[in-house]
């Protein structure tokens, strides 16, 4: 009878041992994969983050419009957006982009009213986005653009300033996929304003040649895109800009209907 219940007990602990072994191997291997998985999305992100500091600046293609002599594109700009329509963060994250060219936009054009607006979008989005660092930032922007509003070449450089640390403290702060969605956000704007401009300008050659020089832009907005692209909303915008990036690359004459073209997909993007 003893020698039973000896028997029984060590099978017990036999048995006691061996769940807790594979129980070990099972959080080593979760572990190990939680690891695997921050690592990948690490190198993601820093590949992205690559590919967008080789793009133009917001405020260098808006530049690039108002060389051309190109007039102010009224109603254009999102300062009447309704932030509250914005139920995703990937939604909000891609409409903070179309606001970061508005204010681009506006500011080089001296449009004071829809620049104060977009402000307050850009700084509401901000704190509902989390970059609680980019807050902070901002207030130091408002104070001195209250103090220095006359100064135009005081406000071109705090601007720009402002515009630059936005997208230092996005690649710092946001996730690969909140930068992906902010910078094709931007760039699908940016594509839709000069094209329409083009479309009703007087000297459209000069903004053909304009819109022509946003293929490098387009090509790397698609690759950055397609690196988060496992994210519903990001591959849906991924695809809607596949026929976008068809046009630009294509060995055919870059014309007018292109132009036309172009513009009718990132309305449709925008909308």
């Amino acid at each position: 009878m003893k020698t039973k219940i000896a028997c029984l007990s060590l099978t017990l602990v036999a048995l006691f041992l061996i769940a807790s072994c594979q129980s070990k191997k099972t959080e080593v291997k979760k572990v190990n994969s939680a690891s695997s998985e921050s690592v990948i999305s690490g190198k993601v992100k820093e590949d992205i983050i690559k590919v967008v500091n080789t793009l133009p600046s917001n405020t260098e293609t808006v530049n690039l419009i108002n060389a051309t002599g190109a007039a102010y594109l009224a109603g254009f700009t999102g300062e009447d957006m309704k932030t509250e329509t914005l139920l995703t963060r990937d939604a909000k994250a891609q409409a903070y982009g179309t606001l970061i060219f508005d204010l681009a936009y506006t500011h080089t054009y001296n449009q004071v009213e829809s620049f104060s607006k977009l402000l307050k979008l850009y700084e509401s989005l901000t704190k509902e986005l989390g970059f609680e660092e980019l807050v902070s930032t901002q207030k130091q922007f408002q104070d001195s653009y209250q103090k220095n509003k006359d100064n135009k070449d005081s406000m071109n450089l705090l601007v720009t300033n402002m515009l630059n640390k936005t997208n230092e403290l996005i690649q710092k702060n946001g996730t690969a996929t909140d930068i992906s969605l902010v910078v094709a956000g931007a760039v699908v704007k940016s594509l839709n304003v000069i094209s329409y401009l083009t479309l009703f300008a007087p000297n459209k050659e000069k903004l053909i040649e304009v819109l022509k020089k946003q293929k490098t832009v387009i090509n790397g907005t698609c690759d950055i895109l397609k690196k988060t692209s496992d994210d519903a909303e990001v591959n849906k915008l991924y695809q809607a800009l596949l026929p976008v990036n068809e046009l630009f690359n294509s060995s055919e004459a870059f014309t007018e209907q292109t132009v036309d073209k172009i513009n009718k997909l990132t309305e449709f993007i925008t909308k």
